[in-house]
């Protein structure tokens, strides 16, 4: 501070002067930075809050894949026996058209209606219980 007092008054105020400029260009650039470090952060928390609401949208998604994925294979499984109800019902229907193909329905219906009346109602209830059993789970 000494050197400062020997110096001319006009070099005195030259120097008070650029002090002066020197403080006043660090208290802009000092508000300036802090304006960008508060627009950055407000921007960041911003990203936070779109992140957290994308990572939850995943998480949805995923769980409705994993949803449909299991659904899926549930009815890939009922499929299935969809499909072995059908081939034993296909056999079931060759051999009563078989049966029907070697006799004369009515002529034994007209012999014998207490024996034809027994078959047709075990038939009809095969077909009842076949109905039962492929819409059970309906």
């Amino acid at each position: 501070m000494g050197f400062l007092l020997a110096l001319p008054g006009g070099a005195k105020m030259a120097m008070l002067a650029a002090v002066a400029v020197a403080v006043a260009m660090f208290y802009w650039h000092y508000t300036v930075v802090k304006g960008e470090r508060d627009a950055a952060m407000a921007q960041v928390g911003a990203l936070q809050v779109a992140n957290d609401i994308q990572v939850n949208t995943i998480f949805t998604l995923e769980s409705a894949v994993q949803e449909w994925a299991a659904q899926a294979s549930q009815m890939q499984e009922t499929l299935g026996a969809m499909q072995e109800a059908q081939v034993e019902a296909n056999k079931h229907q060759r051999r009563i058209a078989d049966v029907l193909g070697k006799h004369d329905m009515e002529v034994l219906a007209l012999g014998k209606p207490v024996l034809v009346e027994r078959v047709i109602n075990r038939g009809t209830a095969d077909v009842f219980s076949m109905f039962e059993s492929v819409t059970e789970g309906e």
